[in-house]
């Protein structure tokens, strides 16, 4: 597993997850990124991954209409990125989510 920094389109540095050089994505296909290293890290630690390497320099990434997901580090865990548009949206996406789980009860 690799710990990658890279720059969104919207020039903000994050940073992305890698397996054999594929991209973490979440479970709609969106592509996934931590606002921070320590996102990342922690986002590994909850997932069992202990053994991981740390890439170098900041490699801009080209989403184009590519759907991501931005998440940070708090006080109160891993939640959605707030310092970012596709934050937004991602926070969107979960209450959208929500909503259509409770729903179904």
């Amino acid at each position: 597993m690799k710990v990658l920094p890279v720059v969104t389109g919207e020039d903000q540095q994050c940073y992305a997850l890698a397996l054999d050089q594929r991209w973490l994505c979440g479970s709609d296909g969106a592509l996934t990124f931590f606002d921070s290293k320590a996102a990342a890290t922690r986002f590994l630690e909850l997932m069992n991954v202990d053994k991981y390497v740390e890439g170098e320099g900041s490699e801009p990434v080209a989403l184009g209409s590519d759907p991501f997901q931005c998440f940070q580090y708090g006080a109160k865990g891993l939640k959605s990125c707030d310092k970012c548009m596709r934050g937004d949206e991602s926070r969107s996406a979960a209450v959208r989510e929500f909503a259509r789980w409770e729903e179904r009860w």
